[in-house]
């Protein structure tokens, strides 16, 4: 479904997090398609690691994940990681080196996109923070229940910010602004 959407400026001051059905090879498409739908126009480049970036105008972050037939892009104002992954009943134990000691007994998937959502939001990825305890300094927000709402299945999903924002407000366009 090809659509037609640009921000007041109003919402340009809001993170706004854009949903799609769709598997990982749509994810670029929906990447451009908010970048164009957010500033009418900018610059996207990506990072030498893969983070995708904005470069102009500058000040802006901008993530993707996709996971269950769901992609999710987030632009907001400074610096922002996402994750979202589907909950389903599968064999995670190889992935626990990944988690501190002290975080064994978490519950994966919660855990799980917070570490990838904090290492996309850092550009310094998953592999880096192995064995390592999450920085629980960054604010994290839940959005499991408006990514599963979406997509009929059960997800978990977090936005990651820098752990000096204050407030946050967001806007999900699920296709219907």
């Amino acid at each position: 479904m090809q659509r037609k959407m640009h921000l007041t400026a109003k919402m340009k001051n809001k993170t706004v997090i854009y949903l799609e059905k769709g598997n990982k090879d749509n994810s670029a498409l929906l990447k451009r398609r908010a970048v164009q739908d957010y500033f009418g126009s900018a610059t996207l480049d990506t990072k030498e690691n893969g983070k995708p970036v904005i470069t102009q105008p500058e000040g802006y972050g901008i993530s993707v994940s996709h996971s269950g037939g769901i992609i999710a892009v987030v632009i907001t104002r400074g610096e922002v990681g996402i994750d979202i992954e589907e909950r389903v009943d599968r064999d995670n134990s190889r992935l626990f080196s990944f988690f501190h000691e002290s975080e064994k007994n978490c519950d994966f998937y919660d855990l799980w996109v917070k570490k990838e959502a904090f290492g996309k939001m850092t550009g310094e990825g998953i592999f880096k923070q192995k064995g390592k305890k999450l920085d629980t300094d960054s604010c994290f927000i839940d959005i499991s229940r408006e990514i599963s709402l979406f997509s009929g299945k059960e997800f978990s999903a977090v936005l990651c910010l820098p752990k000096d924002t204050e407030t946050l407000e967001y806007i999900i366009d699920n296709g219907t602004l």
